[in-house]
């Protein structure tokens, strides 16, 4: 440190500052904070201290470092912000030691505030290990710092702790009990700790509400279920208990998302790639969930065939890393992108997958916004036409169901797409593999025996897309493209089980859709057997969701309401059997739920079969 001559007799001894008012002025014009060694002369803090000019001088140092700082924050530049205030942080720490004498000691708030503010530039770049350590720093210059309490709480609510969130909520509520912010988050973290707990999510809520509104959050949720290998496809999901259809069995937020107009793969994987390295900074949580996907990109057996312990993915579990993993490169993260991807377009509430994403959502029209995203614990589920488990995504969450009644060590199995092409293969060259489902197997069997109609289908579909109008000549090849496909499906000359043969019919369920659009030219029990194919068809293959599915079921029941009454056992059956529908996709729900549900999200009015008996008045 550059200083007057006669401010030091020796660095041996205590300073000695005596300064005339010309001296002074000349260190003025050359003495900064940055000349001044901390690490070397902490032990001549206190002599330093007592002298107003280099108080007041390093004080007026501090506060520029932490102005400029509040500058970029202002500016959302959060990493120059984060600089800068840990500059500041980083020289005025020793000036605040206990040993300085009282009364000369530079006051605390510059370093608090700077130490907090850090910490909210760190939550801002979702960096949530680096906040909390920083939120830990600076509770011990003020543990009763509220604004530090309530970030530290951000940082374990990002972390996806929400238990240790809400102790640090409810200390901060102590010192500041009308602080609704703080009472908002708490609820919040109470609600998402229960979640992650008990797995019990109020989706009828969600459905529930009348107009626009922001997705809420949704923790993370392990059910019984454990990551083993198999015996020709790698990895895999099994069961550790028996479990009843309908049963929640896991809910995992997406890691990342990219987004693209229209269906652009290149620039889709190209977004999601910089998310993934983004979020590897984020946590050693994180990073390990992304360290353990597939990629074909490299032969490393850690990444291949390691089996990672379930408690990485599990909310504030003990989980903590056993070794150190370096983040991977932006070819290996790319490979992981490619391999583990999902398309996000069966979602309720699209369009909802805010971080990284608002600037692309603001220049693309909604219709256009195609949606690719990669989901932790999904990733390891193995790929089936015909799977067991149902899917449905709300939000950055993907809710995971069973379809059917399963025993203990089952594995689990997922789509990877969904669709009703009968030659699947070419739609699964993402994952570089050719299925072998029970389904596929059995498509291919029978596609030499529906080749005639298949064709009929889709000379069906060219017209319709060519003149997009209904006519008798589409009612009457719907007609017989059903006759042939249901005395084809009776004729069959191999043995097939009733799921095996609704998995035909959804192969066709178009030409049944097309059909019940002419309402005015089939009577209404003609109507209903089509909307219960239709329904079998879709269940057949696990495609549950709030869209063509239930609005099917409730579809079935005003239908038999108009036919059979209210309080006839036709209604009845066919309330049961949409309770049934709504419980594999959101859970046990009561009569009064369903009634709400009925009402908000399944009026008859908005129901697509009576929007469309309209349409074909002209041809009767």
């Amino acid at each position: 440190m550059d200083m007057p001559s006669s401010s030091c007799q020796s660095l041996g001894k205590p300073m000695v500052v005596e300064l005339t008012r010309a001296q002074t002025s000349r260190a003025e014009n050359r003495i900064q904070l940055k000349d001044i060694n901390l690490n070397n002369h902490v032990k001549y803090i206190p002599a330093l201290l007592q002298h107003p000019f280099y108080k007041e001088l390093i004080k007026g140092e501090l506060e520029k470092l932490h102005h400029k700082g509040n500058l970029y924050f202002k500016k959302s530049l959060w990493q120059e912000a984060v600089e800068l205030y840990s500059k500041c942080i980083h020289f005025a720490r020793p000036f605040s030691i206990e040993r300085v004498p009282a009364g000369s000691e530079i006051k605390r708030d510059i370093l608090v505030v700077a130490a907090s503010n850090r910490i909210q530039a760190l939550l801002n770049q979702r960096l949530w290990q680096r906040a909390l350590l920083s939120a830990e720093e600076a509770l011990r210059y003020d543990p009763k710092h509220v604004k530090s309490l309530y970030r530290k709480a951000k940082a374990f609510e990002g972390l996806q702790d929400y238990k240790r969130a809400c102790s640090v909520l409810e200390k901060a509520l102590e010192i500041q009990p009308k602080n609704e912010a703080i009472k908002r988050t708490l609820d919040c973290c109470n609600e998402l700790y229960h979640q992650s707990v008990t797995g019990e999510y109020y989706l009828a809520n969600l459905l529930c509400r009348e107009g626009p509104a922001p997705v809420p959050a949704f923790s993370d949720y392990v059910g019984p279920l454990q990551i083993q290998s198999t015996t020709q496809k790698g990895r895999g999901i099994f069961l550790t208990e028996d479990v009843e259809a309908g049963k929640l069995l896991l809910v995992s937020n997406g890691l990342a998302f990219g987004a693209s107009e229209l269906d652009d793969r290149e620039e889709q994987l190209w977004g999601l790639t910089e998310e993934i390295l983004y979020l590897c900074n984020s946590s050693d949580r994180f990073l390990h969930q992304v360290h353990y996907l597939w990629t074909s990109t490299t032969n490393d057996p850690r990444t291949t065939g390691e089996i990672p312990p379930i408690d990485l993915f599990i909310p504030g579990s003990d989980w903590a890393p056993t070794s150190e993993i370096e983040i991977p490169s932006w070819e290996g993260v790319l490979g992981r992108a490619v391999t583990n991807s999902f398309d996000a377009h069966r979602t309720i509430l699209p369009f909802t997958f805010g971080e990284g994403k608002s600037e692309l959502a603001a220049l693309t029209p909604k219709d256009k916004m195609s949606v690719v995203g990669i989901w932790g614990l999904p990733s390891f589920f193995n790929h089936s036409c015909a799977p067991n488990t149902s899917t449905l995504t709300i939000g950055r969450a993907m809710f995971v169901r069973a379809a059917e009644a399963m025993a203990a060590g089952t594995e689990l199995t997922i789509s990877y797409i969904c669709t009703e092409e009968i030659n699947r293969d070419g739609m699964l060259h993402h994952w570089n593999f050719k299925c072998r489902c029970q389904r596929c197997i059995h498509d291919r069997k029978i596609k030499p025996l529906f080749q005639d109609s298949l064709d009929d289908m889709n000379q069906l579909r060219s017209k319709l897309e060519q003149s997009m109008t209904l006519d008798l000549e589409i009612f009457e090849g719907c007609s017989r493209v059903i006759a042939c496909v249901e005395d084809a499906i009776e004729k069959l000359p191999i043995e097939a089980s009733d799921r095996e043969k609704n998995w035909i019919r959804f192969t066709f369920h178009n030409v049944y859709f097309t059909k019940l659009r002419f309402a005015s030219l089939i009577s209404p029990k003609e109507r209903i057997e089509l909307f219960k194919l239709l329904q079998k068809a879709y269940e057949s293959v696990s495609v549950a969701g709030v869209g063509s599915h239930l609005q099917m079921g409730a579809s079935i029941l005003y239908a038999v309401q108009s036919e059979y009454g209210e309080g006839s056992p036709e209604y009845m059956e066919a309330r049961r059997e949409l309770r049934r529908q709504f419980t594999r996709t959101l859970g046990n729900l009561n009569e009064e739920d369903v009634e709400k549900v009925l009402k908000t999200k399944f009026a008859k009015d908005n129901l697509w079969y009576c929007r469309c008996t309209a349409e074909d008045k002209s041809l009767t």
